[in-house]
């Protein structure tokens, strides 16, 4: 026999053939598109093969994964597991980042960064960053390489808008995660993506429910399902995403109505109860989904008709799931130019490798760690077939502008003596040469006055060991209290130079050691009586710190821990005049449970036997640092602090000024002692002090009132904005 004719044979046996060719037409509507995947839910069990599949925006998305073969029994748990706040922040989860990225964040910075060209500030080009989206989109289709979308399991179409000339464009071919991003695109909100030399949008502004593209891709008949957002006259949009969508709803409602005009006898229109559902409600998919369930199910009679045998589906299953890519062979590895960074320490940073077998989880998560180093405004990759395999494309895109500006202010008040406003800023220059090396500088004006400049020199490419030489100066306030009373502030001037070498941690934190060179002076004002306060010192001599950052916040934290420690003594080698050392610890961690979180913290100090300068004294006393005590009223040569911080969010805040609104208590117990050697006395001299707050999580930073009580018929009240705990 002819293996032609065999091959024919098997074709007419083996592949299911259907009466009438079935589109599947999936319509946008933000999260309302998520009902969608109940649809598909009930078309598998009642046995309704589609012949292709045509989506748009939220619509393209579901119909994407379907149409590359994703099961939808196994969508709900996917979705489900999404954490939807992260998919649209532009920055990774904070205990994920290395941690040169994440160690200002103790600092009263906004919750942002400018981009500069020189002194130039860039505006930004859009409101949220797409690198977590098309990550995302990826783990939904799998591996797809550039191809026809005719060679999917199913053939598919996605519908976006032309930016420039308006009309719908339906994309039948190109890199599918990058075209379901296109046709979801909301303008302003994300950046508009370039297609075969057409800049697109959103497709719902052209052609929201489709039911045209597919009719002429396969559909004699066709089964529509319209989850269009419907438009709300009286409604106050609550964030900037709101407002762009409202106008992309009264956009789309005419080209719907065209659509559904267009309907046939035969076919099927599909429309969920989803009217107390919006665009945004991404947490909703268990209700969504069965939405989309109930209702496919009450039309079932008019499905039905389109419904085949139990075999004959199964068979259209198999030839369906055939036809999805295989796990594809690494052929090359291809980075875009890059115009600052080192394309050799970014490869070098990637797990995948020519003729290895593509393992996609490990290459998006060595993905994340690049791109949360904060260099890069988006870190991808696409796949292109070629005879000797698949090449693995690595999209880079570098952040506009040379350096990042991040700004901040403190302001605290305690009701009475104490009240300060302070501005910070923090500008870094990365990539100054090829090794990555990186300027920091940052400086403060106010109550205090610093200025810091660091030149961080990564020695390997792999950035696992740096030098870092900086110079400082810092004019901070100290308080003198006695009997709760402040009695006079003095002002102790330090300026220095510093060479430590380090070691990077990844994303766990940093060690570093080297020698300091610094000069102290203590100025006491004009009181007389204080003038024996007076004075100036060298106090060079030899530093280490160690930094784990596991938090995965500043501002109130829900879970992570963090330890720092530091070890200084003075050494007449390197200019001191005075013979002291400082042993340092502080230890946090956050635990949270059915939505209450605990943070404790204990934080230690000792001088190891010597004697602390007034300027190198530990000090306790002000917000969150025994709070019912006057700001540096405690003070000595060996501290202990122990601190239970129980707080739950009370409200959310709306997406353009921050997150939650928080209500807490705090109680803290601990002393310090003027011995020299450490011993169990301080911890018979403890006091402690209780505090409730109200806190908000602000784009503008952390912001508190609260009020104390502690022993000895200590009190205080503060307002604070940008303290972080």
């Amino acid at each position: 026999m002819s293996p032609w004719l065999g091959l024919f044979l098997f074709l007419m046996c083996c592949i299911p053939t259907q009466a009438t060719e079935v589109a599947l037409v999936l319509s946008g509507g933000g999260a309302r598109g998520i009902s969608e995947v109940g649809v598909l839910q009930v078309l598998e069990e009642q046995h309704i093969p589609v012949s292709c599949v045509v989506g748009t925006s939220m619509g393209a998305i579901v119909g994407a994964a379907y149409a590359s073969g994703m099961d939808p029994e196994s969508m709900p748990e996917v979705l489900s597991a999404v954490d939807w706040s992260r998919m649209f922040a532009s920055r990774s989860p904070r205990r994920f980042l290395p941690y040169a990225a994440k160690r200002d964040d103790w600092q009263t910075d906004f919750d942002f960064t400018l981009r500069l060209q020189g002194w130039r500030v860039l505006p930004p080009v859009h409101l949220i960053n797409v690198q977590n989206i098309d990550m995302f989109f990826r783990q939904l289709v799998g591996y797809t390489p550039v191809m026809s979308f005719d060679h999917l399991p199913l053939p598919f179409r996605a519908i976006a808008t032309d930016l420039n000339h308006g009309g719908t464009v339906a994309m039948d071919h190109g890199d599918l995660p990058l075209v379901m991003r296109a046709s979801m695109t909301v303008p302003g909100a994300f950046p508009p993506v370039d297609y075969q030399g057409r800049l697109v949008v959103d497709g719902g502004l052209a052609d929201n429910l489709p039911v045209d593209v597919g009719r002429q891709l396969c559909g004699q008949a066709v089964i529509a399902v319209d989850v269009t957002t419907p438009s709300e006259e009286d409604k106050q949009p609550g964030s900037i995403l709101e407002v762009a969508q409202q106008v992309i709803n009264q956009a789309l409602q005419q080209n719907v109505r065209q659509q559904k005009a267009s309907l046939k006898p035969g076919d099927v229109l599909i429309v969920p109860d989803l009217k107390a559902m919006g665009s945004f409600d991404f947490d909703e998919t268990a209700l969504l989904i069965q939405r989309g369930r109930l209702a496919a199910e009450a039309v079932l009679d008019q499905l039905r008709r389109y419904q085949v045998s139990e075999q004959e589906y199964r068979l259209w299953k198999a030839h369906r799931q055939a036809r999805r890519v295989g796990v594809p062979r690494v052929s090359h590895v291809i980075l875009s130019p890059l115009k600052r960074a080192n394309a050799q320490i970014v490869m070098s940073q990637l797990d995948v490798h020519p003729g290895m077998n593509l393992n996609a989880a490990a290459l998006q998560e060595s993905i994340a760690r690049i791109y949360a180093q904060g260099d890069f405004e988006r870190v991808g990759y696409h796949l292109e077939k070629t005879d000797q395999g698949d090449d693995v494309m690595i999209d880079v895109k570098e952040l506009p502008g040379n350096s990042l500006l991040r700004m901040g202010v403190q302001l605290t008040t305690n009701f009475d003596e104490l009240s300060f406003f302070e501005l910070n800023a923090d500008l870094r220059k990365p990539w100054m040469n090829a090794l990555g090396g990186e300027w920091r500088l940052q400086g403060q004006l106010g109550e205090s006055q610093r200025a810091y400049a660091e030149f961080n020199q990564p020695l390997l490419t792999n950035g696992a060991l740096f030098l870092a030489p900086d110079v400082y100066f810092q004019s901070l306030p100290r308080d003198v209290v006695v009997n709760g009373q402040r009695v006079t502030q003095l002002r102790n001037i330090d300026s220095g130079t510093a060479l430590e070498l380090g070691s990077a941690l990844d994303k766990w934190g940093e060690w570093r050691g080297g020698v300091v060179e610094r000069h102290i002076t203590t100025a006491a004002g004009t009181d007389p009586q204080f003038a024996y306060l007076a004075g100036a010192y060298n106090g060079s001599g030899y530093r280490v710190q160690i930094n784990l950052d596991q938090m995965d916040a500043t501002s109130f934290p829900h879970s992570g821990w963090l330890l720092r420690g530091q070890g200084f003594a003075s050494s007449q080698a390197l200019g001191a005049q005075r013979s002291f050392r400082d042993l340092g610890l502080d230890v946090r961690e956050a635990l949270s449970w059915r939505g209450s979180t605990v943070l404790w913290r204990m934080r230690w100090g000792t001088s190891a036997g010597s004697h602390l300068p007034d300027p190198e004294s530990y000090f306790l006393g002000g917000i969150m640092n025994l709070s019912a005590w006057r700001r540096d009223e405690l003070t000595g040569n060996q501290l202990i602090l122990g601190q239970i911080n129980v707080y739950q969010q009370i409200n959310a805040l709306p997406a353009g000024v921050g997150k939650g609104v928080y209500a807490g208590l705090l109680m803290e117990e601990g002393g310090t002692s003027g011995n020299a050697q450490w011993s169990q006395q301080i911890a018979q001299q403890l006091h402690n002090s209780e505090s409730i707050w109200l806190g908000a999580d602000t784009l503008l930073g952390p912001l508190y009132l609260s009020v104390a009580q502690g022993d000895h018929d200590h009190k205080a009240a503060y307002l604070s904005w940008g303290v972080t705990y």
